[in-house]
């Protein structure tokens, strides 16, 4: 179901509802750029083959209107400081990606949402904080990351293919 809404939303996305113009299908941020992502009723659907955000670039993503999904075909990468912010709850965005490229959430404060991202390699680092849920064909976690898993994404994304191998709940 997902590879098809690939095809779709590379030809037709909501890429013009961002703050800013997305060129070329490529989100590429310089030290300290800021770009809001905004929602719509019924889910807004972005379409990028490529993120990189530069040292203390951020991407808002305002879902107060409704939902917001990025489907990637490329690479993620964060600089130094970079922040990818949600506005709403991890439930309201959701990354997709089918490539095999790594995605690499690094130096963030915070990440809310799920990823989706089953043939690439998710390196999650550096004093992260993450809400929501990750699939991924590896993750690494590294360097105090700080993972709260979502329960509210349990129902939304139902697999036969995941398996629960630990699990250990901090709250005191």
């Amino acid at each position: 179901a997902y590879a098809t809404r690939f095809t779709t939303y590379s030809n037709r996305n909501d890429n013009f509802l961002a703050s800013s113009a997305i060129t070329g299908d490529e989100l590429i941020l310089g030290i300290g750029m800021t770009i809001t992502l905004n929602g719509k009723t019924g889910g807004a659907n972005y379409y990028l083959t490529n993120i990189r955000l530069g040292d203390g670039a951020q991407v808002v993503i305002d879902a107060s209107a409704g939902p917001v999904n990025v489907f990637l075909t490329g690479r993620l990468s964060s600089g130094s400081g970079a922040d990818i912010q949600v506005i709403g709850n991890p439930t309201d965005f959701s990354l997709f990606s089918n490539s095999n490229t790594p995605i690499d959430i690094n130096n963030l404060g915070s990440f809310r949402g799920f990823i989706y991202a089953p043939y690439a390699k998710i390196e999650l680092a550096n004093h992260l904080t993450l809400y929501g849920a990750v699939w991924g064909r590896e993750i690494e976690m590294k360097n105090s990351v700080d993972f709260y898993y979502d329960t509210a994404l349990q129902e939304k994304f139902l697999s036969n293919e995941l398996i629960l191998v630990s699990w250990r709940d901090v709250r005191s």
